[in-house]
């Protein structure tokens, strides 16, 4: 399973690059602690089912994808919602929670965020933001 979800996001990264129509799911830039860009950072957005987790357990992501900054440190992820996410969010309200980190290697700087977006009949329910994104301290 882990596999297919790999195999998907390096498919929806080559929709990204060839300037895709599909909508952003989530985007951003990120900075350093100064407010500078971070280019060739890699980005790794994650999808969580957490019905029926107990309490202090990491819940199970049932979708990966990963993208690295640009020179700028722009960075995003355009996908239609696939499958497994329509599934994981039908119990939720059509809710799904996402957590993004991003990192540079060889450093020990990360980036953290948690987001929720909305599925709806025809895709994405909600509007994406795009995110100005600095380290976690």
């Amino acid at each position: 399973m882990r596999t297919v979800a790999v195999l998907l996001g390096a498919l929806i990264l080559a929709g990204c690059a060839m300037g895709s129509s599909e909508p952003i799911v989530f985007s951003g830039t990120l900075e350093d602690q100064l407010g500078q860009p971070v280019p060739g950072a890699e980005v790794i957005l994650e999808a969580h089912d957490n019905r029926d987790v107990p309490a202090g357990v990491a819940p199970p992501a049932v979708f990966t994808a990963v993208t690295k900054s640009g020179a700028d440190g722009q960075f995003e992820f355009r996908f239609f919602p696939p499958e497994e996410l329509v599934s994981a969010a039908a119990p939720n309200g059509g809710l799904v929670n996402f957590s993004a980190a991003a990192v540079l290697p060889g450093q020990p700087t990360v980036w953290t965020f948690n987001l929720v977006r909305e599925i709806g009949l025809e895709g994405w329910a909600d509007t994406a933001t795009p995110i100005r994104w600095r380290p976690s301290p």
